[in-house]
């Protein structure tokens, strides 16, 4: 649905389709992958996942860049810090394993570089 090189919107209640998106759709910075960056002081994380016992977290980083390993976060509940994390290895695209290095941590607890 091009008009001189324009993306056109299609009302939902038109009868070419139910809620069409304007054309044509490229994610963040045009290209795919254009949406992950390099680590910065924005990389965010949630605690997914606690296993005290063996001294470790799963972070979901689904919203911000993944950092590499070896770096150090904070660990935030309410505003208050309450530990501290070091990641070591990537799961997957958006979830990082982290070595507990001090603090009670716990589900949902935000995390972000020190």
């Amino acid at each position: 649905m091009f008009k001189g090189g324009e993306a056109e919107t299609v009302p939902a209640n038109s009868n070419t389709g139910a809620g069409e998106l304007p054309h044509p759709i490229s994610p963040p910075g045009g290209q795919p992958g254009a949406g992950k960056t390099a680590p910065t002081k924005a990389s965010r994380g949630k605690v997914a996942h606690v296993d005290a016992a063996l001294g470790f977290v799963v972070i979901d980083f689904t919203f911000s860049a993944l950092p590499p390993a070896g770096l150090r976060f904070g660990v935030f509940r309410n505003g208050l810090r309450v530990g501290e994390i070091t990641t070591t290895k990537m799961v997957d695209e958006a979830f990082q394993v982290a070595d507990i290095n001090k603090g009670d941590i716990r589900m949902g607890d935000d995390v972000r570089l020190d």
